[in-house]
């Protein structure tokens, strides 16, 4: 009966020591999406921009996740300028807010860099 008891209690100290360490940078999420980019102001007179892609890749770093992201899209002239490519980087840092079953709602900033 003792010998029962003390296995008891070294796998209840080892899942409480396992569950305490940091899990950052444990998972890599890959992602892709389709760029839109409306265009206002000046640059609506000469150009008009056309679908464009980006990819991204996250990891978690606490209970936040970390993303790196790079994007590309093109613009059409309207008028006699040449036309152009821009390219998008971004960092971006986001946190669950509302987590319900597989769905979550995720909130945090973006710092996006257009260089063209």
């Amino acid at each position: 009966m003792m010998r029962a008891a003390a296995w008891m209690s070294i796998l209840v100290v080892s899942a409480g020591a396992a569950s305490a360490q940091d899990t950052s940078f444990s998972t890599l999420t890959l992602r892709g999406a389709v760029l839109r980019n409306p265009v206002s102001g000046h640059l609506a007179d000469d150009w008009k921009a056309k679908t464009g892609a980006q990819f991204e890749a996250a990891s978690n770093v606490g209970r936040g996740e970390l993303g790196l992201a790079i994007g590309h899209i093109g613009y059409d002239a309207t008028t006699g300028k040449p036309p152009f490519t821009g390219t998008f980087f971004s960092l971006g840092w986001s946190m669950p807010a509302i987590r319900a079953s597989r769905a979550s709602l995720d909130l945090g900033a973006r710092l996006t860099d257009l260089r063209m």
